[in-house]
């Protein structure tokens, strides 16, 4: 019997160390995470590992629950509108409270080279955090997912490293409170990928698969993750404001004036080498923004902001193809403003924005 004890405790002792290694393996993917000591040390304890790749949400889980008299909005989005790359956040807040005389909250879950996926799964995680609209903004980092060969590709842009590892988090949410079940996988699929098993996008894809970016098989990864993202609003009671993507990518791009700072742009921060080619962003950018029409369409309750209609593409709205200056982002809150207060219900008090 004192052995069956003993036994027991060694494997209980063991088991305890693998979980401790693990829950360091999901936190240590993101190592900016530990310059916070406090945010490092909730994330070993969270009983969740995905939140690691995520830890905006956590965030927005732990702000204050929305009062009657308080607006709280959602922003799903990548580098566009994460508050490093511009004041979108903040200016909408402004105007919404100035036209409603209410407190408003903005909760943005923006992050930079995030996808429509991210924000999929990040909605997913909010739990009982609840707002009163959510305001979706994708399409042009889906673009780079098409620079692959075609058997690479995959739908849920599992052919890049960030993808295969956070999905694989996603789907052990079935066992939340342990971190090994996704730590063993994890340490499967860097294996694999090593072994060259699973198909993978470089980190700097060859020059040669970019012409693969024609083909813009992100379209309907695109559709699948917006359309899981309203059935998921749709069980929340939550409105949607989906956004057409504005981009300002002149017809005869030049790379080596983008470099000189001679082109139609304020900052020139951004070249579009990083989505692929010229022709293809553009391409790429028109496709998506035809898939979100047609799901806005389609989709009763959902709300159409035509940015990339009503955004002029020209130097004082655009840092680059996609970032905005700060008159653009006044102007991109100012098209937000009105479907935002029609799909909120909420008579304004008359101000003016």
């Amino acid at each position: 019997m004192r052995k069956l004890v003993l036994a027991g405790a060694f494997l209980l002792f063991n088991a305890i160390l693998l979980e401790c290694g693990a829950r360091v393996l999901a936190v240590g993917l993101r190592p900016t995470l530990c310059l916070d000591v406090g945010r490092c040390a909730g994330l070993l304890l969270h009983p969740e590992p995905i939140l690691a790749f995520y830890p905006e949400v956590l965030e927005a889980r732990g702000a204050q629950a929305g009062q009657d008299e308080r607006i709280d909005v959602l922003l799903l989005a990548g580098s566009v509108l994460h508050h490093d790359w511009g004041p979108v956040d903040s200016l909408l807040a402004d105007r919404l409270s100035l036209a409603l005389r209410r407190r408003v909250q903005v909760d943005n879950l923006a992050e930079s080279s995030h996808t429509s996926r991210d924000s999929r799964l990040k909605y997913a995680l909010l739990g009982e955090r609840r707002y009163d609209a959510v305001v979706v903004y994708h399409g042009i980092n889906e673009v780079r997912a098409n620079n692959v060969p075609p058997d690479v590709f995959r739908a849920d842009y599992g052919h890049y490293a960030w993808y295969r590892y956070a999905n694989a988090a996603a789907d052990d949410r079935w066992l939340p409170t342990l971190a090994l079940p996704w730590a063993a996988r994890h340490v499967g699929l860097l294996l694999g990928t090593r072994l060259g098993t699973f198909p993978s996008m470089p980190e700097r894809p060859p020059k040669a698969w970019l012409d693969f970016g024609s083909d813009i098989q992100s379209a309907a990864s695109l559709e699948e993750n917006l359309a899981a993202v309203l059935a998921r609003a749709g069980e929340r009671g939550e409105p949607v404001l989906l956004n057409t993507f504005a981009i300002h990518l002149p017809e005869h791009y030049d790379p080596e004036a983008f470099r000189e700072l001679r082109l139609d742009y304020a900052q020139h921060l951004s070249p579009v080498k990083l989505w692929g080619l010229p022709e293809n962003v553009r391409a790429g950018v028109t496709a998506h923004n035809a898939v979100i029409r047609t799901l806005a369409d389609r989709s009763p309750g959902v709300r159409l902001v035509d940015q990339a209609r009503e955004l002029p593409p020209r130097r004082e709205h655009f840092n680059d193809v996609c970032h905005l200056t700060v008159a653009g982002a006044a102007a991109f809150a100012d098209n937000l403003l009105p479907a935002l207060l029609e799909a909120l219900d909420v008579p304004a008090q008359g101000a003016r924005w």
